[in-house]
């Protein structure tokens, strides 16, 4: 699978899933497919739609950013995670002008998962 371009992440909300599975799962295609984190969210999306029919992916990905945020809404609009694929649709629809504020690319949050061992990256 090639990767796809930053710009081609602001698209498709669905890329941008994928995405951030493949960033979850240290770029291990095949960690994504044996992911055992039933409680997230974007879980039955990591591969596409499991169920074959159209998803609104705005909203799997809205509530994958409040499970980030322990549900704080306030903390979503708020968040200053720039550099996650989520980031231009975390308030349910397309929000990117096409640019991230100056300063903070490359900043991530931490995972909230409850068994998630902890890694590098956190």
């Amino acid at each position: 699978m090639k990767k796809p371009s930053p710009r081609q992440l602001t698209w498709l909300p669905q890329l941008a899933i994928r995405e951030h599975c493949l960033w979850c799962c240290e770029n291990r295609e095949q960690e994504v497919a044996m992911c055992s984190s039933q409680r997230c969210p974007l879980h039955p999306y990591r591969s596409g739609d499991p169920f074959g029919r159209a998803t609104d992916y705005y909203t799997v990905i809205r509530r994958k950013c409040l499970d980030c945020v322990t549900g704080s809404r306030s903390e979503v609009l708020n968040c200053l995670s720039v550099a996650c694929p989520l980031w231009c649709f975390r308030m349910g629809k397309y929000g990117c002008a096409g640019s991230k504020p100056a300063g903070l690319h490359g900043m991530h949050p931490p995972h909230r998962e409850e068994g998630r061992p902890a890694t590098s990256r956190e």
